[in-house]
């Protein structure tokens, strides 16, 4: 079953088209990765898809709801939210105080510590910087709470943009399990990754971005690395 489904989506920012008739489909209980270089339009595309960007046209449906333009407070209420790449914390706020931000939603005090206890349990780290400013954080600790802030709101699909960048080798690995065991609790990841090899180790099925358009998909196990390599970069019968 399709939990999200993108059609023919255009995506301007005043005379620049940055996104060009796209469609994708995100499967429940899948890991989606969204493969592109630096530039391709996949934060656009995430953005738009949570509500930050407003669709020229084309439609968004999540859990069979239309929500193309629909203010982001409403798709994060439907239970679709997006997890920014870790520099995006609230810096002058703490660690818990920046967590809690993500279940603004929540009315019951009890349901809101109990969602903290969750995310303690996941990234032990952020229980013992709780008390401090987001700002000392390191940033792999920045992009834990980014993430930690997003299933805080107990999102079915949480859209991951850019988790690994600029962090170190151990660190992603780090990451990508907490991920893995997210989607084991029953969440559905779109994941936004530069890095190829990677996004097909950990995803089911992958799309790859080019100037703002689809240029390969397949279930990830399929398709062959040099290809997804070639498309990544627009060579040959890629490029536009």
């Amino acid at each position: 079953m399709s939990m999200l489904e993108v059609r023919d989506l255009m995506v301007s920012y005043g005379d620049f088209q940055a996104i060009h008739g796209l469609s994708l489909d995100v499967e429940e209980g899948s890991i989606v990765a969204l493969i592109g270089a630096n530039g391709a339009g996949k934060s656009t595309i995430m953005q738009t898809i949570c509500g930050i960007n407003k669709p020229k046209s084309g439609s968004i449906r999540f859990l069979s709801k239309d929500i193309g333009g629909m203010k982001t407070s409403r798709i994060a209420a439907a239970g679709l939210t997006l997890s920014p790449e870790g520099s995006h914390c609230f810096e002058k706020m703490t660690v818990q105080d920046n967590l809690l931000m993500g279940a603004y939603l929540c009315k019951s005090g009890q349901e809101r510590m109990a969602r903290l206890t969750r995310i303690y349990k996941l990234f032990p780290v952020l229980e013992e910087k709780k008390g401090q400013l987001s700002t000392f954080l390191s940033g792999g600790q920045r992009q834990m709470l980014a993430i930690g802030r997003g299933i805080m709101m107990q999102p079915k699909l949480m859209l991951c943009d850019e988790i690994s960048l600029g962090l170190a080798p151990v660190i992603i690995k780090d990451i990508y399990a907490k991920l893995h065991e997210i989607a084991a609790q029953g969440v559905t990841l779109m994941i936004v990754e530069q890095d190829v090899g990677r996004s097909l180790r950990h995803s089911d099925y992958a799309y790859v971005v080019l100037e703002g358009r689809i240029v390969m998909q397949g279930k990830s196990s399929e398709l062959d690395p040099d290809e997804v390599n070639d498309a990544y970069f627009g060579i040959n019968k890629y490029a536009h």
